[in-house]
Formats: structure tokens, sequence, C-alpha cells
């Protein structure tokens, strides 16, 4: 199981202070989908999930 569901609450908590000094938020490949790159972008810093290979 991943924690892909409790990404935006943790988003959540961050303060603007926390958030202004992070650029990247990097995270497992669970991670990975649209909805949480835009939550990243609308707090100010960007998403880095690696990429599944197949």
């Amino acid at each position: 199981m991943y924690d892909k569901p409790v990404y935006p609450d943790v988003i959540s908590y961050l303060s603007p202070e926390i958030s202004n000094k992070i650029h990247y938020m990097v995270t497992g490949p669970g991670y990975n989908g649209k909805k949480l790159y835009d939550l990243s972008i609308s707090k100010g810093f960007q998403l880095v999930c690696p990429v599944r290979r197949s």
C-alpha cells in the first residue's frame, strides 16, 4: 500500500515559511498523478517522481 491519499494532507500542513523554502518534493512512483503535480505547483514547488520503466 502507498500513501498517495495522504500527500494532500501533508502538503496542506506546510506553513508558507516552510513551503517557500522548498523547490522540489521527491516522492516514490506511486505519487505520480496530475492532481498531485498541480497541488505541488500551487504550493510553489515541483513534485518529482521516478519514472517506472516497463
